[in-house]
């Protein structure tokens, strides 16, 4: 931590301090575990399936910068940047779908895309928060866009498809963090043939009420 301290005493952050705090940080951390991972892989024999174990390394470093530009009318800039190498055996992959309004058919379906495993990714989140409206709620346009490299995504020819995932939307602050409205458009890949990457338009409209 460079400039001002962040709370520390929870895990959670609130990701952006909308111009109360200037903070400059930079983080870089590991996660190693022996033997955490299994797969099955042709018996020796050539009958059946043997299970083999693998080790768990995980690493990344990242960086936060949040800071206000003028202080009276509250506009503050803020930008995180983080590059993530994950180990967690040969072509593992994990799909998630954040609130998945679809039940079954594979990992792939909804709004489930590649989001973690074996490889590396790049992730990085900009926003920029508006002077004060008279009745003090504010807006918040933001980008994001995070790029992976997993191996266990490849085409027919043996050639990893990157996971690119755009982001753009915008967040309303009605009274700070304490109630909040957020848009956001996504430019969603759909990996269900890999050899043909689409690209779905996906739209979340959410409230946040923290009391």
């Amino acid at each position: 931590m460079f400039w001002e301290m962040e709370n520390n005493k929870l895990p959670y952050a609130v990701g952006t301090y909308l111009g109360g705090k200037n903070v400059a940080n930079i983080g870089a951390g590991f996660l190693q575990n022996t033997n955490a991972m299994w797969s099955l892989e042709p018996s020796a024999t050539g009958e059946g399936s043997d299970t083999a174990f693998h080790n768990m390394m995980l690493w990344s470093i990242d960086g936060f910068i949040d800071f206000g530009i003028i202080k009276d009318k509250g506009t503050a800039l803020t930008t995180y940047a983080g590059y993530f190498n994950y180990d967690f055996g040969p072509n593992n992959v994990r799909n998630i779908g954040i609130m998945n309004p679809v039940d079954g058919g594979g990992g792939l379906r909804g709004n489930a895309v590649p989001t973690l495993g074996t490889g590396s990714i790049y992730y990085i989140q900009t926003g920029y928060v508006f002077p004060r409206l008279k009745d003090g709620s504010r807006f918040q346009p933001y980008l994001a866009y995070s790029h992976a490299r997993l191996e266990g995504i490849r085409n027919a020819n043996g050639d990893i498809v990157p996971v690119n995932i755009p982001d753009v939307g915008l967040n309303y602050y009605l009274a700070g963090h304490h109630a909040k409205i957020t848009l956001n458009a996504r430019a969603r890949p759909d990996f269900t043939n890999v050899e043909n990457l689409k690209y779905r338009p996906e739209i979340t409209l959410q409230a946040m009420i923290f009391l």
